[in-house]
């Protein structure tokens, strides 16, 4: 999504498939840190989730608490996104580690 402000009808438009989970985490992070700060955006979450909890769970007690679920879901969206930056900066060290050893091997050869 980059680093461009949506307006609020766009960020609407992600709120069914935020409740659904298919939004890729920058999305899922944009969306939860605008509903914090817009109100109006923030009400229309707080619908679409009650709905959505609601029809899921009509025959349990359920917390229709959307603060909770926004903090929940931003926290385990931005330990995804750590975790996916730590695998990729192992890859590139175990990369560059089988490089160096690869050229320490090509110059014991010359020499």
């Amino acid at each position: 999504m980059g680093e461009e402000l949506l307006s609020c009808r766009q960020y609407e438009k992600l709120i069914p498939m935020y409740l659904n989970k298919t939004l890729s985490d920058e999305e899922t992070i944009a969306l939860i840190d605008h509903v914090k700060k817009c109100p109006s955006c923030r009400e229309e979450l707080t619908i679409q989730h009650m709905v959505a909890v609601g029809l899921n769970n009509l025959d349990e007690i359920i917390d229709l608490n959307v603060d909770s679920e926004l903090d929940k879901r931003r926290r385990q969206t931005v330990l995804s996104l750590y975790k996916k930056d730590v695998t990729e900066r192992m890859h590139l060290g175990v990369f560059f580690v089988g490089l160096s050893t690869f050229f320490l091997a090509l110059l014991l050869i010359i020499l």
